[in-house]
C-alpha cells in the first residue's frame, strides 16, 4: 500500500489497516472448508521509507542462465521508480559478496528514467568464478548489493540473498540439480499451530523447518498458500526445496451438513483476475529464493472442468517466471508437473 499521499512529515501519523476475511467468491480460497480459516493480521508489517528514486517491492529478480563449477553467469534485471515530475540520469551499482563479504562480481549501468515512470535497466550480466552452489547438501548463499546513484548521492539500496543452482529432468530417470540426480521426497507443510492459530513467531515457523530437514525430507509444499518470508529464508539456509502455491481450490462444501461437491461450480471472472494477482504478488516476493523450484496454481483442481481458467493461471507463471515448472493436482495434465494424488494418475 502506498500511503505517501497520506502522511503528514514531521507531524503525528495514525496508521490503521483495517481487515475484512468475510468468505466471498471472488477472493481465493472461495471455500475451503476442511481446515480452519482464522482473521486478522497475523505476519510482520514494515513502513518503508524511501526517496523520490527507487527500487519498488520486488523490484530486483536474480537468475543463474548458465551454472558451472568453474564459472556461473549471474542475471540481474533491476527496477528503478522515478516518482519525480522530471526524467532523472541514474546509475545502478550492483555487486555480488560471497558468505564472508567478499565481492566476487559487479556491474555498473546508467540510464535515464522518464518522470513518474518505472523502468527495468538492461539485465546486467556478472560472472561468478568458481562459485559454491546450492543444494539440499550444500546450502551456499550469496548476497546481492543493489544500489542506486543519483550523481554521487545514493537514492536507495537494497540486499538480496540468492543461490547459484539449476534443476533439471531426465525422462524416465529423474531430477537433478546442479547435473546430480536427486530423490525429491518430503512433507506439506500447513502454517498454523494449537492455541496460535496462524499468528505464529518466526522462530516457530523455521523449528518446523528444522524438524523436516533433520527427519530426512529435502523437500517442502506450502500448503496450500504463499507463506511467512522466514520459511523461505529457513529453507534457502537448511537446504530444503519448495513447491510453493497461491491459495486457489476447487469450489467444496466439506462441511458435515453436506457431503456434496460443488466441483462444477465455474470461478469468477474476479476470482481467477485475483488468482493471477496472488500469482504475480507470490513470484516478484519469492522469485530470488533458490529454495523454490516449483509455482503452484492451486490444489484440489481435478475434475474442474472449465480448464481454460487452468491454462490461463500456468501460461500466466510462464510469463512471469520461465525459468521455474509449474504444478498442480489438475487433470488432464496442464501444468509441468503432475500432483501424483491425483487418482487419474495411476489409471
Amino acid at each position: 500500500l502506498d500511503v505517501t499521499d497520506l502522511v503528514k512529515v514531521g507531524g503525528d501519523n495514525l496508521l490503521v489497516l483495517r481487515l475484512d476475511d468475510t468468505n466471498s467468491p471472488d477472493i481465493p480460497p472461495a471455500n475451503e472448508t476442511n481446515i480452519a480459516i482464522y482473521g486478522g493480521l497475523y505476519r510482520d508489517v514494515w513502513l518503508h521509507i524511501t526517496g523520490p528514486v527507487l527500487i519498488p517491492c520486488g523490484g530486483v529478480s536474480i537468475t543463474t542462465p548458465e551454472v558451472s563449477r568453474e564459472r556461473s553467469t549471474v542475471r540481474v534485471v533491476t527496477e528503478v521508480r522515478n516518482s519525480l515530475s522530471e526524467p532523472e540520469k541514474v546509475r545502478v551499482l550492483s555487486e555480488v559478496t560471497s558468505r564472508d563479504g567478499k565481492v566476487v562480481a559487479s556491474a555498473d549501468e546508467e540510464d535515464v528514467v522518464p518522470a513518474n515512470a518505472t523502468v527495468p535497466f538492461e539485465p546486467a550480466l556478472l560472472s561468478v568464478a568458481r562459485p559454491e552452489l546450492w543444494s539440499p547438501d550444500h546450502p551456499n548463499l550469496y548476497t546481492l548489493h543493489s544500489r542506486v546513484y543519483r550523481g554521487e548521492v545514493l537514492a536507495d539500496e537494497l540486499s538480496t540473498r540468492f543461490g547459484i543452482r539449476v534443476m533439471g529432468y531426465i525422462p524416465g530417470k529423474g531430477y537433478t540439480i546442479n547435473g546430480e540426480f536427486i530423490n525429491l521426497h518430503g512433507v506439506d507443510r500447513r502454517q498454523d499451530y494449537g492455541y496460535l492459530g496462524d499468528a505464529l513467531p518466526d522462530a516457530l515457523g523455521r523449528r518446523d523447518m528444522e524438524i523436516i530437514k533433520d527427519m530426512g525430507a529435502n523437500f517442502v509444499r506450502t500448503a496450500h498458500y504463499p507463506q511467512d518470508k522466514s520459511i523461505l529464508d529457513a529453507a534457502d539456509e537448511l537446504g530444503l526445496l519448495v513447491w510453493e502455491e497461491i491459495p486457489n481450490i476447487k469450489i467444496y462444501d466439506y462441511s458435515p451438513f453436506n457431503s456434496t461437491e460443488r466441483g462444477d461450480s465455474r470461478y469468477t471472472r474476479t476470482y481467477i483476475d485475483n488468482c493471477l494477482r496472488a500469482m504475480e504478488e507470490m513470484i516478484r516476493r519469492d522469485r530470488n529464493h533458490p529454495s523454490i523450484v516449483i509455482w503452484g496454481i492451486g490444489d484440489d483442481l481435478t475434475g474442474y472442468p472449465y480448464l481454460d481458467d487452468l491454462r490461463e493461471l500456468n501460461e500466466h507463471v510462464h510469463e512471469l517466471d520461465p525459468t521455474r515448472w509449474t504444478a498442480g493436482r489438475v487433470y488432464p495434465m496442464i501444468t509441468d508437473v503432475r500432483d501424483p494424488t491425483n487418482d487419474a494418475y495411476f489409471d
